[in-house]
């Protein structure tokens, strides 16, 4: 088979150098061609069309944001970003996953140590994810035995909102929406941010969830104002958000109230203070929003393409969820802080980095830090997050399995787990443990809208899901699920 063709693009001779050699030492890979700054990587790609570019962020001319958004417009491939492991470099890195870069990898020193050759290995396996993510069509599904969305359930129309939909979107299963592209800005269509993605949305959300904060006595994050979302690639079109089940109590979920209104809360003080009637909008909410009292929990766990995707299904989530939600997405520390800081003014819910000993909430996202296992343990009459520094676990550290498993025991919650997409097996076996220990929901994300379909896929062929259901039908299903117990009652 014919190598795949890759594009080096970075403004340093040496790092040009040091790149292409780690490429071309795999006889899978061939470098193609080099590009110095963003503008020539744009022409470069458009002559030689690569399978795959390898983009540095920080250059001259057209850095490689822009440039990502160039390419997408232009003729979009798969582009990996090599970053620096630092805060800032995090930050970057993110915007260039937003506007489409397919994903990241740490940057070689260029000393002749050890870890040169882990960015190697690393680099090979994300340069065929990428490549086969272009030339492959997603694999043919797997059968689910297990109940899916029931034809009879309804969903009512959601009113539209500043939250990305998919784009593209295609489920044989369900059958309601054209093929998405699998790379780039893959599946996940967005408003277009403005100039170079750096422009806030209509509404100012950020402005007003920062003044939300501020006055509830917590500081907001320091992050840029944009959504976890990818430009529309040539030839995409925008579809309407994704639907909520028509069960929710819409004094709570109803999305026309102007961001940041009365149904955003920002932080537990602000949530302590809902009225009565939002208080009482979800299943068995004994004390506010925000209140550590809950009787559902809800884990994720996703690795590449992962923080668009928990853009979608965090996004779709109301503030007022009866749940906390905890998420492993496999990331280098300062890269899930940045994440948390973002998906914090993108979303609806309260998202924060983990923390060990923090009290899990209802309405709050905790997002497991880069370098550390996150687990959920007993504390008292209730629950806390535990982090350790234990072994990586298949590679892998935050491991989503460690997550999973970690809920096994808790069989006095109803459990609700979810799979995204990403490369590797990682949460298929913790999925199916916690299936066999009467978890209510498990959801493996459909191969159509998975940017990498390997950890839904391994946790559908063991049996673990219960339910594959596209990218913009997952926050729909967990509301429903959580909202299910209420109307019994009722």
């Amino acid at each position: 088979m014919k190598p795949y063709q890759v594009l080096v693009v970075d403004d340093s001779m040496f790092m040009r150098k040091l790149i292409a050699d780690l490429v071309d030492s795999h006889p899978a890979f061939q470098v193609v061609g080099t590009a110095r700054n963003g503008r020539e990587a744009v022409e470069r790609n458009r002559e030689l069309k690569p399978d795959v570019v390898t983009m540095d962020v920080e250059m001259p001319e057209m850095n490689g944001i822009e440039a990502v958004e160039a390419i997408m417009a232009d003729r979009p491939v798969p582009i990996i970003m090599l970053s620096s492991l630092t805060e800032e470099g995090a930050e970057a890195t993110l915007r260039a996953l937003e506007a489409g870069a397919f994903d990241f990898l740490q940057k070689p020193s260029g000393s002749l140590s050890l870890d040169i050759y882990k960015v190697r290995d690393r680099l090979h396996s994300q340069l065929e994810s990428a490549a086969n993510s272009r030339r492959s069509q997603p694999p043919e599904e797997v059968p689910v035995k297990q109940e899916t969305v029931k034809p009879d359930r309804a969903l009512a129309p959601k009113p539209e909102v500043r939250r990305p939909a998919a784009q593209g979107v295609s489920i044989k299963r369900q059958g309601t929406e054209p093929e998405a592209p699998r790379f780039g800005s893959t599946c996940l269509g967005a408003e277009p941010a403005a100039a170079a993605g750096l422009g806030s949305k209509p509404g100012k959300r950020t402005s007003a969830k920062s003044a939300e904060k501020t006055s509830a006595g917590t500081a907001g994050p320091d992050v840029l104002p944009e959504p976890l979302s990818a430009r529309p690639t040539a030839g995409q079109t925008r579809t309407q958000p994704a639907e909520r089940a028509p069960n929710v109590d819409r004094r709570v979920t109803d999305r026309t109230q102007p961001p940041g209104s009365a149904g955003r809360e920002a932080s537990p003080a602000k949530r302590v203070e809902q009225t009565p009637a939002a208080a009482s909008a979800m299943p068995q909410q004994s004390g506010a929003a925000g209140g550590r009292e809950f009787a559902d929990v809800i884990a994720i766990g996703t690795s590449t393409g992962g923080p668009r995707a928990l853009q979608t299904v965090l996004g779709g989530l109301p503030a007022s969820l009866s749940a906390p939600v905890l998420v492993v997405q496999h990331m280098p520390p300062h890269f899930t802080k940045s994440l948390a800081n973002r998906l914090n003014v993108t979303t609806p819910l309260r998202v924060v980095e983990a923390e060990e000993g923090m009290a899990p909430e209802k309405g709050t996202a905790y997002i497991a830090p880069g370098g550390k296992h996150m687990t959920l343990v007993r504390s008292g009459r209730g629950y806390m997050i535990r982090l350790s520094e234990e072994p990586p676990r298949a590679g892998h550290r935050p491991s989503v399995d460690e997550l999973f498993e970690s809920l096994t025991d808790f069989r006095e919650l109803r459990r609700h787990i979810v799979l995204l997409t990403g490369m590797g097996s990682d949460g298929a076996s913790g999925m199916l443990a916690l299936k066999e220990a009467g978890a209510a929901t498990t959801i493996a994300e459909a191969a159509d809208t998975c940017v990498v379909y390997g950890m839904p896929r391994s946790a559908i062929e063991r049996g673990a899901a219960g339910e594959v259901l596209p990218l913009t039908r997952i926050a729909t299903r967990l509301t429903q699920r959580l909202s299910e117990r209420q109307s019994r009652q009722e």
